[in-house]
């Protein structure tokens, strides 16, 4: 497992700093926050749906019509659940 600051993990100097104005602004320390709370693993994605990937195009209206909360994941061993 790689660890903060070693090659290949995100750095707070890694993250691009956002124009005055352009939106949602976050302070280093906000970010440095993220990233921490990232690495420390108290982030977790939400599944809405697990499909065999020859569902792909049904998992695609579920997402562009809103009808799943979270990730849509494909399986292509077909061991899915949903």
């Amino acid at each position: 497992m790689r660890r903060f600051g070693e090659p290949g993990v995100l750095r707070l100097e890694d993250v691009p700093t956002p124009e005055p104005g352009a939106g949602d602004d976050f302070t280093p320390e906000q970010v440095q926050q993220a990233i921490d709370g990232a690495v420390a693993g108290r982030y977790k994605a939400v599944i809405g749906a697990v499909l065999p990937l020859e569902q792909a195009a049904h998992g695609h209206e579920l997402v562009a019509g809103s009808q799943v909360i979270g990730k849509v994941i494909l399986d292509p061993n077909g061991i899915a659940r949903s």
